[in-house]
Formats: structure tokens, sequence, C-alpha cells
């Protein structure tokens, strides 16, 4: 009898060495195995709890069952199963294969829990799940761990309320970009086809854009406000837009179109320099004028600049009373600007005062 049993264990031992060294190559290279339901940290029903029908599939039946789901690295040629334990309630408990190729495909797997095996308990719970794989000398094994927390009835069902307003507030967002998306592409279309017509109407050999007020070279108040004006191609047929900078402060600031030329018509237009942006300085000064008109591909562009002189307000005064003697009084024949019993005076252009004589100018007597 004893020969026998040796001869039966022996026949056995052989079987068991064959079936392992004959399903070897059918080992994953790179086993791994994952819980995907419930999640890490995911809230749900305690057994001790009532079912609940919430609004997110929780995986519980009407059996007060957590249905727990996963993946691994397996197939029906592979030698190997998935099992599961819950709170290290042991032994560990046989999953379902759920693959598509054969009866014993665990790369989709499922075990269902019920509280005959082990309860989910209020609070915190572990589960694991396990990929074992028929190898020689030792098996090939596995595992994946995460941690859910048992919950009432009423705090599931308000978390399932949080989830789904979450949920509808993503799905909201999402549609709220994508019109955004679609509403800048429309805009970018239509700006394209803008630039396009206006294009057609602009000869850009004739574009162009002058400052006609102050003149080049004039004298103007420093560190004061100062109002220029000027002309441009621009007129209300077309997109055009006229913007200027002083000694080369940028951002270019955007003129106005001066009245009865039209709201976007800058033929004629004006800017007023201000403290807030820049004003004259001492000294020269350099004033730049741009038209920018919409054309496709690239917007037409035009310059003009002028040079002014900055000083200080006492000295354009006299700068400004000069001016105005100057022209006819240098004729060959003065004509006097002032008579006096009998007397004529002429101005020599400096202020002073002369008795029962208008104050701001000294005044020569003729033939003196």
């Amino acid at each position: 009898m004893l020969i026998l049993s040796s001869i039966f264990y022996s026949s056995l031992n052989v079987d068991l060495t064959y079936s392992a060294d004959g399903q070897q190559d059918n080992l994953p290279k790179v086993p791994s195995i994952r819980v995907t339901s419930p999640e890490r940290d995911q809230l749900v029903p305690a057994s001790t709890s009532p079912v609940i029908n919430a609004t997110r599939d929780i995986n519980t039946n009407t059996n007060n069952t957590l249905v727990i789901s996963g993946t691994a690295s397996d197939d029906s040629d592979s030698p190997c199963d998935v099992s599961v334990l819950v709170n290290d309630v042991r032994p560990y408990q046989p999953a379902m294969p759920m693959g598509t190729s054969g009866n014993d495909d665990y790369s989709n797997w499922e075990f269902h829990l019920t509280p005959d095996y082990a309860p989910i308990k209020q609070g915190s719970n572990k589960i694991t799940a396990k990929l074992e794989c028929l190898k020689l000398p030792v098996n090939l094994t596995k595992w994946y761990s995460v941690t859910v927390t048992g919950g009432t009835q009423e705090q599931v069902l308000v978390q399932e309320q949080q989830l789904h307003e979450q949920e509808m507030k993503q799905e909201q967002e999402k549609q709220l970009a994508l019109q955004n998306v679609q509403l800048e592409e429309q805009r970018k279309q239509q700006m394209i086809e803008r630039a396009k017509a206006n294009t057609a109407k602009i000869n850009q050999t004739e574009l162009f854009v002058t400052i006609g007020s102050p003149a080049e070279n004039q004298f103007v108040p420093m560190d004061s406000n100062l109002t220029i004006s000027g002309t441009s191609y621009d007129d209300a047929a077309t997109d055009c837009d006229v913007s200027v900078v002083l000694n080369s402060k940028t951002p270019y600031q955007r003129a106005s179109p001066i009245n009865g030329s039209g709201t976007n018509n800058y033929s004629n237009w004006t800017f007023t320099f201000t403290p807030s942006y820049g004003v004259p300085k001492e000294g020269e000064n350099e004033m730049t004028s741009k038209i920018s008109c919409l054309a496709y591909p690239n917007n037409y562009t035009k310059f003009s600049s002028i040079n002014i002189t900055g000083v200080a307000q006492d000295s354009l005064s006299l700068q400004q009373q000069q001016n105005a003697l100057q022209g006819p009084q240098q004729s060959a024949q003065r004509q006097p600007l002032l008579q006096h019993e009998e007397k004529q005076f002429y101005p020599i252009l400096h202020t002073g005062n002369s008795p029962n004589i208008p104050s701001g100018f000294l005044w020569q007597r003729e033939n003196d």
C-alpha cells in the first residue's frame, strides 16, 4: 500500500509540475491589478443602513450588496485568478472573471460583497484585491488596495446630490467653453471678411496722415496740456483709425474724430496730450501720428512726424508778441502803431510802462 501511495503522489506532482511549466509562457510580463469601483475615499452605504436609490451609481443592489470591480493583467490563457479581501476578514474571496476572451479572463472582474462575508461598517473600510498567477517555484502575486467610507443613507444622499450638482456645473462650464470657442472662431472669420472688404476700398499708395497743428518747429508751452489736430486718408467708408505718440512714449494714444466728420471718420482728427500720458518737455519734442487701416492679411499703416519746441509760458508770450509785430511793420516805411499828442511811437519789443501809453511794450518816439 505504501508503494502505491508513493506512486500516486509522484504522478500527481509530475502532473502539477507539467501544468505549471506548460503555462509559464502565458504569464503577464508586468502583472498588475486595480480596483476601479468604488473609488478611493468614496462614500458607500454601510451594511447596517437601509438600501437607498441614489442618483449616482455606487454599485449597490437591492440585496444590500456592494459590487466591487476592477481590472487585471490577465486573459483566458494565463494561469491567474483574482480574489478580494475586505477589512482583513480572511480568507480571500474569489472574484468573478468578466473579461471577453473566455471563462478564466480576469482582465475585468467583479466581486459582490455581502454582509454575510464582511459588512461595510461606519467609517473607514479597506478593500484589497489580489492577482495570483501559478508559477514555479513560487506563485506570482500582486495586490491593490483602496479605502472607502461607510456612511448613513442621509450622508450618501447628500454626497450624491453634491456630486450630481458638481457634474452639472462641470457640464455647463464645458458647454460654455465650447460656445466661447465657437464665438471666437466666428469673430475671427467675421474680422477676416471685414478686413478683406476694407482692403478692396483702400489705395495703399495714397494712404496718408498729417499733423496740421501745431506746425513744424512751432514753440509750444512746456509741461502743459497740448491739443493737436490733423487730417488723414480715412473717410466714412473705410475702416481706419488714427493714433499718436509724443516722444516715442508708447502705447499709441487713440485720437478722436473731429465733430462733424463722423464717429468712425478720421479724415479730421484731434487729440489732447495731458500729464496723465505726457506733455511737451523743454526743448525739442517729436510728435508722431499713425493711421492704421484694417486689411488682409496684414493691416496697412502710415506714419507722419513733426518736431516742436517746448518753452516756458513767459517766453512763449514774448515770442507770440514778436510774431504779431513782424510782417507789415518791417516794410521800408514803418507805419506808427501809436500816435500821442501829434507824436508817433513805434514798439521796440520790450515790456515796460510809460505814462499815457499802453503797458506791455516800451515805445520809441519817432526820430529819437
